[in-house]
């Protein structure tokens, strides 16, 4: 390995005697210093130096390259690994519209939609708000894809939650008009809305009895397994630019 270390001394004093106005004897001994740093073996150096890819990347116009894409391309992670999506769209391509609705139903009395059953938290935690009317909505429906409570699901499509609220009008009106949509097997389908000031996720279940519906906290800590693929439902002009 020092032999190669001095050889390579050797040409650049050469090269900097001749040619001042190329890179300096510092920077060449800044790659000196990097070589000796990573500590690799004299038999890697070698099948770099024989590779010819330090003179391609010598050869480079480095401001149009993206060192994670170079990393992976020569079989390294990147340094900086984008987050994997927290849910996956699966209504692209589906032209899904709630109709405007006036904002008067609410779940916790909204028996004939939920036949199986209705969570009795909605009455208590008195998320039970009539809404306000609402016009035409389009729709997006997303699975999840990674592991995530309520406030990181709901975060990763808008930072800004309120944008991403239904009135309990609207809930009722998906379940009963795309019931296909629903996350069935017995796992759920979240809609988040508001009451009283307070965020909550109605939970939507599939049974052979009909639909179920569960209210919880926006604030709830449970962390919501990948796994079963539950599904979130937003309104489709709500999502960050």
């Amino acid at each position: 390995m020092m032999r190669h270390i001095k050889k390579m001394r050797r040409h650049l004093t050469t090269a900097r005697r001749t040619c001042m106005e190329n890179a300096t004897l510092g920077q060449g001994i800044k790659v000196l210093e990097l070589v000796r740093d990573k500590e690799i073996s004299s038999e890697q150096f070698q099948k770099v130096m024989s590779s010819g890819l330090l003179a391609d990347l010598l050869d480079a116009n480095v401001d149009d390259v993206d060192r994670d894409s170079f990393r992976r391309n020569i079989g390294l992670k990147p340094l900086n690994p984008k987050p994997e999506p927290i849910l996956k769209m699966i209504s692209g391509g589906h032209n899904l519209v709630l109709g405007a609705c006036d904002g008067t139903k609410v779940i916790a009395k909204a028996k004939k939609t939920f036949l199986s059953g209705i969570d009795s938290d909605f009455e208590k935690w008195r998320a039970d708000e009539p809404g306000q009317a609402t016009p035409a909505t389009v729709l997006d429906v997303y699975e999840m894809a990674e592991d995530a409570t309520f406030s990181q699901m709901f975060g990763f499509l808008n930072v800004d939650v309120n944008k991403l609220c239904f009135t309990q009008h609207q809930i009722i009106g998906f379940a009963e008009k795309y019931p296909d949509w629903l996350r069935t097997g017995g796992y759920a389908t979240f809609f988040l809305f508001k009451s009283h000031g307070h965020f909550f996720v109605a939970s939507v279940g599939v049974y052979s009895v009909g639909l179920h519906v569960y209210v919880s906290k926006f604030g709830r800590s449970d962390t919501w397994i990948a796994g079963r693929r539950h599904r979130v439902v937003v309104p489709q002009l709500a999502l960050a630019a």
